[in-house]
């Protein structure tokens, strides 16, 4: 599976259209960039082809922890993961739901497992937290 099936998968089980999905699964991306440390980003993206492009062309603003799932992130997360609550603030500013959040986690979450392995996705879970309640 490669990115851009993960887009299109992303846009037909949430039912948004394949614009918003390269948006939302870019601004997760761009989340990982900013919250792993940049030895950790580089090894990951190595093995995820298109993840850093898509990642940059998809850069956050640091925002406060607006909006519905921002004001869930920031409760769960305390002051760390400024990316995330950031990264949550815009999906929710696309319109995605939390049920669509969750069909997007599972897309990005088997992409990352069939393209680094399953040794990866532990690591960014890990490395993230939050980052499973929000995506599933």
């Amino acid at each position: 599976m490669n990115l851009q099936q993960t887009i299109d998968q992303v846009a037909t089980s949430t039912g948004i259209d394949p614009a918003t999905a390269e948006h939302a699964v870019g601004t997760v991306l761009n989340v990982l960039s900013q919250e792993l440390d940049p030895g950790q980003v580089a090894s990951i993206f190595a093995k995820l082809p298109g993840a850093d492009a898509l990642a940059q062309a998809h850069q956050l603003q640091q925002a406060s922890q607006g909006g519905l799932f921002g004001a869930i992130a920031g409760a769960v997360l305390g002051s760390k993961g400024s990316a995330l609550v950031a990264g949550v603030t815009e999906l929710e500013g696309l319109g995605l739901s939390a049920t669509q959040l969750e069909q997007i986690g599972t897309s990005l979450k088997a992409y990352v497992q069939k393209n680094g392995g399953a040794g990866v996705l532990q690591e960014i879970m890990a490395a993230i937290p939050g980052l499973s309640k929000i995506l599933g």
